[in-house]
């Protein structure tokens, strides 16, 4: 009876014990600065509520918050466009930008930098918004908690710096860390060409990273570049990013309800979905689950696949492991399942499957091998006839 007694006033204890807390000030903070969408705004930029979230300080005094800053804060864009003059600051805290509607608020990168991370593994959320006119990559997000949803991506009009390769959604863990990717309902087109690689959502993990993905209800169309290594629509690689480090990391994705169509790469591969696991020292895994995925009218002239799992593996003890569980998907292109051979010779172990759960679609007999379920289908004649 006694321990009974004691264990709660231990546990009343704590109960007072917290509510003092929340009452006192324990409880996260968070602010809201609402920016201007003037095209030359006098009052509280974009950029200067950037930098104010960064300093969690009111550094601009014409962009006031409501609330306390603190590790949930929000800018609120209107109805309207905001124009930068300048590449916006790298954001270095956590940080949620939700404008009025996709069709409604625009930011117009003016053919500069918008929407960077810095390495410090923060949570980025986006929402309802347009982005056009960027230079290189609309949104970058270093091993960061990234999530996107209703939002339009569009390349338009934007460039890409000399070197430096191009994509609309980059994300990247290579800290050691966890981190959580999430789009819905986002658009991607008109992405400009790089004469590097053109990746409309490139993502890698690295240095003992995991990287975990899940995007619903994703268009991509209308991508064309004259680079090299091609256009690739998604592209999910362990160890690829940057120089090719070749360090072990994981990536796991949930792929569902996307579209890619009109990939045109004038020179390099073009492709659709692609993991890639290149490792020197450990292991690389990627595994990938497809479901109702339609992948139409990509071109090359060296060549065009739908999906592809490659993997290279450098020591006689790493491991590639590259993994598809496909449903229900359409794809109207290649099926291609590699070893990636340049440069050193691989000697270690390869798992490179593509798995059909069935309901796949196929115009050619690329994907025989791997669409072998009942309920799937090779070598569709007139595939877009078939697709209505």
């Amino acid at each position: 009876m006694f321990k009974i007694q004691t264990h709660y006033k231990v546990v009343a204890v704590f109960l007072f014990v917290l509510t003092i807390s929340v009452l006192s000030g324990g409880k996260a903070h968070a602010a809201t600065i609402t920016v201007n969408t003037d095209t030359n705004p006098s009052t509280c930029t974009l950029d200067e509520a950037i930098e104010n979230i960064n300093a969690q300080a009111t550094n601009n005094s014409d962009c006031v918050e409501t609330g306390t800053y603190g590790d949930n804060d929000t800018i609120s864009i209107p109805e309207g466009t905001v124009l930068l003059s300048a590449t916006l600051p790298e954001i270095s805290e956590s940080l949620t930008i939700d404008g009025a509607d996709i069709n409604e608020t625009i930011i117009n990168g003016n053919d500069l930098g918008v929407i960077h991370t810095d390495e410090d593994g923060d949570n980025l959320n986006l929402s309802d918004l347009t982005i056009r006119n960027f230079n290189s990559i609309a949104i970058h997000a270093s091993n960061t908690n990234l999530d996107i949803q209703r939002v339009e991506i569009d390349g338009t009009g934007g460039s890409v710096a000399s070197g430096s390769s191009s994509a609309g959604i980059e994300a990247v863990a290579r800290d050691g860390g966890t981190y959580n990717v999430s789009l819905e309902d986002v658009h991607l087109h008109d992405i400009p060409g790089s004469e590097v690689s053109t990746n409309p959502i490139d993502s890698g993990a690295q240095g003992g990273s995991t990287l975990n993905i899940i995007a619903n209800r994703v268009t991509i169309s209308n991508i064309t570049d004259s680079s090299t290594n091609g256009v690739k629509g998604i592209i999910m690689g362990v160890g690829t990013f940057g120089s090719f480090d070749l360090t072990p990391g994981t990536i796991e994705a949930s792929l569902s309800n996307i579209t890619i169509t009109d990939i045109d790469s004038e020179v390099g591969l073009s492709g659709g979905i692609v993991g890639i696991g290149v490792v020197n020292g450990g292991n690389a895994n990627i595994s990938v689950d497809t479901r109702n995925i339609t992948i139409t009218n990509i071109q090359s002239t060296s060549g065009a696949f739908g999906i592809a799992a490659a993997g290279m593996a450098l020591g006689s003890n790493d491991t590639s492991n590259v993994n598809f569980n496909l449903t229900n998907d359409i794809i109207g292109a290649s099926c291609v399942s590699q070893v990636y051979n340049v440069g050193p010779t691989p000697n270690g172990t390869h798992n490179l499957n593509m798995l059909s759960q069935g309901g796949n679609l196929s115009d050619d007999n690329t994907c025989k091998d791997y669409f072998t379920q009942d309920s799937d289908q090779n070598n569709v004649g007139n595939l877009a006839s078939t697709l209505g």
